[in-house]
């Protein structure tokens, strides 16, 4: 049986040694075999090809996503991570999705964009290649982590993970599964599972799935189904397989969520509509309730109820001409047979009377 032995000074100190060592040996091989670049804000670096990595010489980048639909931008850009000078940033195929990458340098910061066929093949073989191998998973495992951990932010309702998943362990079947920690992968000849609740992977696909602990997977079939670490893969199909399917999953359920905002905002802009018409009409027909309820029953004639509404607030009783229905009634008929007198007025604009009190009239 292994025991576990606490890290002691000494073997810390020899990781920490191993991973500057990393650092160094991408530095050095971006410096002589990567293009150089500059990426201040003003000049982007479009994330379009997968075939490239981009190293972060100096300075930092933001790295920004938005919606891309017949060449043209259909949303704003949102912010996805900040490298930081030692840092490396992946291009992803425009495939599958709708989602564009760009990268905004911090001023005087300074890229180079490598071929990662290339910097691959030069991690299996040259010496040091341990080192810049462990480095080139660490990074990706990095962008992989904060990459997601962005994306499933803005997810609502997200599900609870009933089992969190690690390297060689147990993979249970119809469940919310989540990463304990670091980047775990799915690994099957036949993978069934789904991504972020809306991405499945594909029957011809490269049989990878990443989990970590911010987002969640669900397996239909844990047949023929493994555990592996990023290490456990390699490098070679880490970036070669691994790390295209991130993309495609990660940026196809974005693609699908960004669609069920904006179809989510116009549902609630058509129920607003719906609503306040609905309101508008219950307070035309509160209003015609009301004038309909004081309104007296008399002859029918718009005048007369005008009067009988004016008489009810003034105290007088309306009452109809006898010969109301054979001929046009005049105020002047309504008030001889109500015994109300009636006089012409001037009502002039210089004594602006509409701002006094002018009672019922």
């Amino acid at each position: 049986m292994m025991s576990s032995m606490p890290a002691t000074p000494f073997t810390a100190g020899c990781s920490m040694a191993n991973e500057n060592a990393g650092r160094d040996a991408l530095a050095a091989w971006a410096t002589a075999f990567g293009e150089p670049r500059s990426s201040a804000g003003n000049r982007p670096i479009h994330l379009d090809d997968s075939s490239f990595g981009w190293f972060v010489e100096t300075g930092a980048i933001d790295i920004l996503a938005a919606a891309w639909v017949d060449g043209r931008m259909q949303s704003h850009f949102r912010h996805i991570m900040r490298l930081e000078q030692g840092r490396l940033a992946f291009g992803i195929d425009a495939s599958g999705h709708s989602v564009r990458l760009i990268a905004k340098g911090l001023q005087a910061t300074g890229l180079r964009r490598l071929p990662l066929d290339r910097l691959i093949d030069e991690a299996g073989k040259r010496v040091g290649a341990d080192e810049l191998a462990h480095t080139l998973i660490a990074q990706t495992d990095a962008w992989i982590e904060e990459f997601v951990a962005a994306v499933t932010r803005d997810i609502e309702g997200r599900p609870q993970a009933a089992h969190r998943l690690a390297p060689g362990g147990a993979a249970g079947s119809g469940l919310v599964a989540a990463g304990g920690g670091g980047v775990v992968w799915l690994v099957a000849d036949e993978l069934q599972a789904t991504f972020l609740d809306f991405m499945q992977a594909e029957s011809d696909g490269p049989g990878l799935m990443p989990v970590t602990q911010e987002n969640w997977v669900k397996l239909d079939s844990t047949t023929g189904v493994v555990l592996r670490s990023s290490a456990e893969l390699g490098a070679s199909r880490l970036l070669g397989a691994g790390l295209p399917e991130f993309h495609r999953l990660t940026l196809g359920a974005e693609s699908i969520h960004r669609r069920l905002l904006v179809a989510d905002d116009a549902n609630l802009q058509m129920a607003q509509v719906s609503r306040r018409r609905h309101e508008k009409a219950q307070a035309r027909t509160r209003l015609s309730t009301l004038v309909d309820a004081r309104r007296p029953h008399g002859d029918g004639a718009p005048l007369g109820d005008a009067l009988r509404i004016i008489g009810r607030h003034e105290g007088i009783a309306i009452r109809t001409p006898a010969f109301a229905g054979k001929e046009e009634v005049s105020l002047l008929d309504y008030c001889e047979a109500s015994g109300v007198r009636a006089r012409r007025v001037r009502l002039s604009e210089e004594d602006r009377w509409w701002l006094g009190d002018s009672g019922a009239m």
